[in-house]
């Protein structure tokens, strides 16, 4: 299994991410190359290639862990 955390590599299969452990997930949906995470609770996790900024304007390029949106 893949560490999300240390392997920074493009992720072909589900694989845990750390990060979001003690969280409830009810969906998760995918780009070409970024990932985002809805929680029971309404709130929105983010991550993955982020080279056009679809995911934030704050990071530059990879966002490698989940942040909350």
């Amino acid at each position: 299994m893949h560490d999300h955390v240390t392997d920074h590599n493009f992720m072909t299969n589900p694989c845990k991410v750390v990060e979001l452990s003690g969280k409830t997930i009810v969906k998760i949906v995918c780009g070409h190359f970024h990932t985002l995470a809805l929680t029971d609770k309404g709130v929105v996790y983010a991550w993955g290639v982020n080279y056009k900024k679809q995911l934030s304007s704050l990071h530059k390029n990879k966002i490698i862990s989940p942040f909350k949106i």
